[in-house]
């Protein structure tokens, strides 16, 4: 995808027998897992969620991993709300 003109790339991960999930993002140079906490009670969409926020942090100038992280904590936040935890 990269070498097809995209400017990053995100692998969704799958939650582990500890519940936690791993991404894995690339900037066409390097490769950056996200990880975390599976959240509570991913809403359909989830993952376009996720998507799209990292796509509003790219835009606002932020790096690959900065918006990946931001994007990450966004989602179990909303998670923690939604499950009211």
């Amino acid at each position: 995808l990269i070498e097809m003109g995209a400017g990053a790339v995100v692998l969704k991960g799958e939650v582990d027998t500890e519940g936690r999930v791993e991404d894995l993002i690339s900037d066409g140079e390097r490769w950056f897992a996200v990880r975390s906490e599976q959240a509570a009670a991913a809403p359909e969409g989830a993952d376009a969620a996720f998507a799209s926020t990292i796509a509003v942090g790219l835009a606002r100038g932020e790096t690959v991993a900065e918006a990946a992280g931001h994007a990450r904590q966004a989602l179990l936040e909303r998670s923690r709300r939604v499950s009211g935890q």
